[in-house]
């Protein structure tokens, strides 16, 4: 019996969700979640440390851009205490980094050495009420994703090349 009301739970809960409301309006969080991986000319993963000139991820600092003003990214409490998350996926290290998403525009530094910056700019709309989501990233100025010509919306990934 108990199988049959959770059979049926799990048959008419996606029914709930009509075509003409947004079901997701009442869920908090934000679609903003993007990662990039770092390769030298050779396509050598430069947060690999076997690499010759990669970065040490203990030495990458992030920093909010907000009207100009450099804010370092330094949270104590957080899984990401320095505002970052580097890991390996499909054989190459990807970093993913978190920056001040209170505006539907925000600006980042990633400082990979005390002489090696590199800026992030990330453009969000409102997808409803509590949830924003992210359209284009421009790295230095140079738009390196873009929601309207993605191939794969949901992957928010791209490769620079250093």
């Amino acid at each position: 019996m108990k199988y049959i009301g959770l059979l049926l739970m799990v048959f008419f809960l996606p029914l709930s969700c009509s075509t003409q409301q947004d079901c997701c309006a009442q869920v908090a969080g934000n679609d903003t979640l993007f990662e990039f991986s770092l390769v030298n000319e050779n396509q050598e993963d430069l947060f690999d440390g076997v690499t010759q000139n990669s970065y040490d991820p203990k030495t990458i600092k992030l920093y909010n851009l907000i009207d100009g003003k450099e804010t370092l990214i330094h949270n104590p409490n957080s899984d990401s205490p320095n505002g970052y998350l580097i890991f390996e996926r499909d054989e190459l290290h990807r970093i993913r980094p978190f920056f001040d998403e209170s505006n539907l525009t925000s600006k980042g530094i990633v400082e990979w050495s005390p002489t090696n910056k590199d800026t992030l700019s990330l453009t969000m709309v409102q997808q409803s009420e509590r949830v924003k989501r992210l359209v284009m990233i421009k790295y230095n100025g140079e738009t390196v994703w873009d929601e309207t010509v993605s191939t794969n919306i949901n992957d928010r990934y791209f490769q620079i090349v250093k």
